[in-house]
């Protein structure tokens, strides 16, 4: 999961910081996210992808695109496209991956679930109701799993200005 997350964010981060142009890709989520017989992941379908060109890196848009539960609160607001909003998608791949589960199952948002579930005083920090249970499985080598937890609620904070750029989500999964 690790190697799927790091692989995707690499090639998000490449869009962001080393396109030129410099690419949002407006659509991140698990179904845009092809993965190789080696599980190596790649970034796919560029369709509602926007390139950017002012320096800034803000782009307002007239229709909000991308996927429900994977869209960047923020965007959606105020129709201010930025990198930080593939951030947020990406954010939501990140707890799709460690619960297993859509972003919106049931009628339940899963970065909500997260957020009112977690207590970061306990052991996995609460979260084993909320976990794949592949995860659960193998506790005993989750080194590393409150960081993870970490690093993908910042990607979906409310206001993009305080999630990380896709370059420091690189460096952290690393980590």
């Amino acid at each position: 999961r690790l190697k799927i997350a790091l692989g995707s964010g690499k090639g998000l981060a490449y869009l962001h910081e080393l396109a030129d142009p410099p690419i949002i890709h407006r659509d991140i989520k698990s179904n845009n996210i092809l993965l190789d017989e080696n599980l190596t992941a790649k970034v796919a379908d560029f369709g509602l992808s926007k390139l950017v060109g002012d320096p800034e890196k803000t782009h307002v848009t007239t229709q909000v695109k991308g996927t429900m539960g994977y869209l960047d609160p923020e965007y959606y607001m105020t129709n201010q496209l930025t990198e930080k909003s593939d951030v947020y998608g990406f954010g939501v791949v990140l707890l799709e991956l460690l619960t297993g589960r859509s972003p919106i199952e049931r009628g339940k948002y899963v970065v909500r679930e997260v957020k009112t579930k977690m207590n970061k005083s306990r052991s996995l920090y609460d979260l084993q109701e909320l976990l794949d249970t592949t995860i659960i499985a193998s506790s005993g080598n989750l080194k590393g799993f409150e960081k993870y937890v970490d690093l993908a609620l910042r990607c979906v904070e409310e206001e993009g200005v305080n999630r990380p750029s896709m370059g420091e989500v690189v460096k952290e999964i690393e980590n």
